[in-house]
């Protein structure tokens, strides 16, 4: 499937995602919360197992909002 913008489109056409089925800047879709990548892969806590970046984008790859039972049944789903 394609990505981009934060959208994916699906290559089956239940597996396609909009912007709010990820973590996202409260009052824009189209941001991430955060952002983790080399060289630190710290998001700005140097504690690595308080999951201060767990709902961080990793080297831009937006982070799935698995609060939402519609984003857990796309995983149940392709799993």
């Amino acid at each position: 499937s394609t990505y981009g913008n934060r959208r994916m489109s699906g290559a089956r056409g239940w597996d396609a995602a909009p912007p709010d089925h990820f973590h996202h800047q409260p009052d824009d879709e189209l941001h991430g919360l955060c952002g983790v990548g080399a060289p630190s892969y710290l998001c700005g806590s140097p504690i690595t197992t308080d999951c201060s970046c767990c709902k961080c984008d990793l080297y831009g790859m937006p982070d799935w909002n698995t609060d939402q039972q519609e984003v857990l049944d796309i995983h149940y789903r392709h799993l």
